[in-house]
């Protein structure tokens, strides 16, 4: 989860610029870090799977009955409801800022990226790709119940899982060209750097994103090719490094730098979530 994190507060200050650096040249951890809505939201989220979690606990599978599915909704709804409202300017669509304000309860067919930005959890906390496809289903559908809204966080999500379980680059990217997006395949460094532009829909941010993870060579150099590229650049950077947290494991520095940006509250919600899967992962 503090990958996407770390993607969204370097990506922010860049969001809605038309200039785009090299990649060596984007300062890390600088003043000009910010959190957005996509930290935010996958804060919301976080707190919305803490019952299924506490449940579980550290030896007990996830029980994703559909009573407990139908609750996890209802609860997924509530935490964005409080979420915007306690940070109603830092970003939100307007499309979702008038949903959590007015405290609507149904989807509006959404395929904003939004769906993807927020999932990393359930890429973290899933034993399984059933697992995966049902919770990130069941968290994006509230609001993002477009099919493109639920593949990009599907997708994304199960990026997030295939690489905390060690699958390779080269399988993972099979299996995204397979199941998800063709076009992976056919994207280029050189021609994104000179030709992608802002877009907010799952389908043009997801496929990018996943491709930067899949060209990169550590977790900083993934965080430097998604800036780099430009776009919606907090959001692409957020599911891009979500993804090569799972697979590089940076180390405990750029969670204690990424902390100074973030309220006590949300870097309590990452401590627990981490120390359970923690607790839950075999060790050798």
């Amino acid at each position: 989860m503090i990958g996407e994190m770390i993607g969204d507060m370097h990506g922010a200050q860049y969001e809605f610029e038309d200039y785009k650096l090299k990649k060596e040249e984007y300062p890390l951890f600088s003043s000009k870090c910010e959190f957005t809505d996509d930290t935010v939201a996958t804060i919301a989220v976080i707190d919305a799977l803490t019952k299924i979690m506490q449940e579980a606990g550290k030896n007990k599978p996830l029980n994703l009955s559909e009573e407990n599915i139908v609750e996890l909704k209802k609860r997924t709804i509530e935490a964005f409801h409080f979420y915007v409202k306690a940070y109603p300017h830092c970003g939100w669509g307007s499309h979702f800022h008038q949903w959590g304000m007015n405290k609507d309860t149904k989807p509006y067919n959404s395929w904003g990226n939004g769906s993807a930005m927020r999932i990393s959890p359930v890429g973290w906390i899933a034993d399984s790709e059933e697992e995966v496809k049902i919770l990130s289903k069941a968290i994006s559908e509230v609001t993002h119940n477009h099919v493109e809204g639920i593949k990009g966080a599907e997708a994304t999500a199960m990026c997030i899982y295939w690489a905390r379980k060690g699958v390779s680059k080269e399988e993972i990217k099979a299996r995204v060209i397979r199941d998800y997006y063709p076009i992976v395949d056919m994207l280029d460094y050189d021609t994104l750097v000179e030709e992608y532009r802002f877009d907010v829909s799952c389908q043009g941010t997801v496929p990018p994103a996943i491709y930067c993870f899949l060209i990169s060579n550590s977790f900083e150099d993934c965080l430097r090719t998604c800036l780099s590229i430009g776009g919606d650049s907090d959001t692409l950077s957020a599911i891009g490094c979500s993804i090569a947290e799972a697979f590089y494991k940076p180390g405990k520095e750029w969670k204690k730098k990424a902390y100074k940006f973030l309220p006590e509250r949300f870097c309590r919600a990452i401590d627990y979530i981490e120390s359970w899967v923690d607790d839950r992962e075999p060790t050798e």
